[in-house]
């Protein structure tokens, strides 16, 4: 794979974010109805992706957490990326190449890593709340624009909400998170342009979905089969969970915009997006 070096200053501690967390979520439980003190959620229509209608959303409503990826924040989000991942990150497509989206999407990371007491609380509380006043299923993608370890670090999260009835879904670059992924959390793997061994593992064993993004315009068909396997439209909507395993969810590019331009799928000549 065309893995960047990660600097192992950045890397985040884990086991302490796990503590952090246990401790937060046994205090909220005495206070369950509290506030949270900032902003954490991305709300469903607040993301173009998330946000979009088909046939399958009409009971579902989908909330995110975007953090700065990569180590923009000068805390490691993604351990798994490659370098074609992190240059054509979505983090800059849309809404988030706003330098007011950037700000506020490092400054939510710093506060993960620097006060992880008060931005659990937050995320706790801010969910406990979406159970309460919705009449649509909620759901959570925790990794919008990150690729972190949530059930070590807040295992209880998924036990508690998903209890009430909350579903969780990802998507990641990590093989073992995606092949071994448990009921709670479904995990769709990422093809990076460098990892289709690892996309054709989970695929031939029926382990999960692979996401693939092509150079389709938008408005144009997917191919029907990429190597293979079934291609399905990915981009109708985001709800991964509801597809089936063993398929190719295909996605088509969408422009990134780098230093004040605006790249299109061919500006990038890189594997991560492939050729139709």
């Amino acid at each position: 794979m065309n893995l960047p070096v990660i600097d192992k200053a950045n890397i985040v501690n884990f086991t302490r974010l796990r503590d952090e967390f246990q401790n937060t979520f046994d205090r909220w439980l005495g206070t369950i109805n509290s506030r949270p003190l900032f902003p954490v959620l991305t709300q469903p229509k607040a993301n173009a992706k998330l946000a979009k209608e088909s046939d399958r959303t009409a009971q579902y409503r989908i909330y995110s957490l975007f953090l700065a990826p990569a180590d923009s924040s000068g805390h490691e989000m993604c351990l798994w990326r490659s370098q074609d991942c992190t240059d054509i990150c979505l983090n800059c497509s849309g809404k988030g190449a706003l330098s007011s989206v950037q700000a506020a999407r490092i400054r939510k990371t710093q506060r993960l890593v620097e006060t992880p007491h008060d931005f659990f609380w937050s995320l706790l509380c801010e969910m406990h709340k979406v159970s309460k006043n919705t009449s649509t299923k909620p759901v959570m993608r925790l990794n919008g624009t990150s690729d972190l370890p949530w059930d070590y670090i807040a295992p209880e999260l998924f036990g508690y909400f998903e209890l009430i009835g909350w579903r969780f879904y990802d998507y990641t670059k990590s093989i073992n998170r995606a092949y071994q992924q448990t009921p709670s959390w479904d995990q769709t793997l990422s093809f990076s342009g460098h990892n289709w061994d690892d996309c054709a593992k989970v695929l031939a064993d029926c382990r999960g979905r692979v996401a693939v993004v092509f150079d389709t315009p938008k408005g144009q068909p997917l191919p029907t089969h990429w190597r293979g396997y079934t291609v399905i439209d990915g981009d109708k909507d985001d709800l991964r969970f509801l597809d089936p395993r063993g398929v190719i969810v295909g996605l088509r590019y969408k422009i990134v915009t780098l230093n004040g331009k605006r790249m299109g799928a061919s500006d990038w000549g890189s594997p991560f997006i492939v050729t139709t």
